[in-house]
């Protein structure tokens, strides 16, 4: 069970780095435009912490929340996937 909850974390700390990574290499020109991508993903406050600064990585980020934010957004991308 631990080593299926560690891959479930680990797909989903990749499934954020390829979305900051969209969103680097989109190179939007307003914050609102940012936004409007970020929202629609399924962490938005990871993409934000990210690009803001005030996490150093997705990987940091997701340590850092409590577990059961991690549990409700694994079941978010469970179901998205």
């Amino acid at each position: 069970m631990f080593d299926d909850m560690r891959q479930r974390i680990e797909h989903f700390i990749a499934y954020n780095e390829q979305e900051l990574k969209a969103v680097k290499e989109a190179q939007y020109s307003t914050q609102k435009e940012i936004a409007e991508y970020v929202t629609r993903t399924i962490c938005p406050p990871c993409l934000f912490f990210v690009l803001n600064g005030k996490s150093k990585s997705v990987k940091d980020f997701i340590y850092s929340i409590p577990s059961n934010r991690i549990i409700d957004y694994l079941d978010k991308f469970s179901v998205k996937k």
